[in-house]
This record gives C-alpha cells, structure tokens and sequence, in this order.
C-alpha cells in the first residue's frame, strides 16, 4: 500500500484514511481492515465510479482495451507490475489498469519508456483484434 501512496501529500493520504474509515462503518466492521484502505485508495486515485453503461458494444470494446494493457504489460519487458484492472467505470474513464511500479525512481530508462507506450498503445489494438477475431476473446472468458 505504500507504493500506491507514492506522490499523495498529508491530506490525501488523511483523506484515504477517513474514506476507509467511513467504509467500514457502513460494511459493520469493528475496525478498519485493509479492504477497506484499498477500496477508499481506488477511489482517491481512480475516482468515484459511475453507473455502467448500458450499451453492450461498448462494455465489450472496454473489456478488449483493458484486456490488452494487461496482456502487452505481461509480456513486454521493462513494464511496471500490474496491480489491479476493472471495467468499471471511473470517473473520467470506461475501465481502469492500475500499475504500481517497484521503485519510485525520478527517471525511466528507454526500455522502461518504450514498455509504456506499448501497453498504452495495447489497449487500443486489443479492440481492433477483437472487432476482427472475437471468437478468441470469447475462448478465454470462457
């Protein structure tokens, strides 16, 4: 939980704190577990979710997108650990791939770089091999 803390000031992290407090209020929890730290960290970071969107092509062109930032991320080298992926609405976006990096140094490498814009870029090609060969996607969820 650290790492993901990385770059929050005082307040933030405050504010972390509370929100995971109020959590486990509302969950009747005697104390404040570390679920509910991780689910007031999502919404500090990611934003506060929003209701899904109804239209089945577009939860399935979201599930490709972020599909293909995990897989590129998986096999590309240099690429940051995954920490956490949702096709759930976020506040500015339709889904969510969350890395956590293993040092919080101040500069990147090329290769670190160049791994980053292939997984951003992943997404994207995810839903065009979709829209092409969906059959395969399909295999995998199921």
């Amino acid at each position: 939980m650290a790492k993901q803390l990385t770059g929050l000031g005082g307040s933030s992290i405050e504010n972390v704190v509370n929100q995971a407090a109020l959590r486990a209020v509302i969950t009747d929890s005697h104390s404040v577990k570390m679920e509910h730290l991780e689910w007031a960290l999502d919404r500090a970071l990611m934003g506060y979710g929003k209701s899904r969107i109804q239209d089945e092509e577009c939860n399935r062109n979201t599930a490709y997108h972020e599909a293909g930032h995990v897989l590129v991320a998986y096999f590309t080298k240099d690429s940051d650990p995954l920490h956490k992926v949702t096709i759930l609405p976020r506040s500015q976006s339709l889904g969510h791939t969350a890395f956590v990096p293993d040092d919080e140094g101040y500069s990147k490498t090329k290769s670190q770089l160049l791994a980053q814009m292939d997984v951003a870029m992943g997404g994207r090609v995810a839903e065009e091999f979709g829209k092409i060969f969906p059959i395969l996607f399909y295999s995998i969820k199921n």
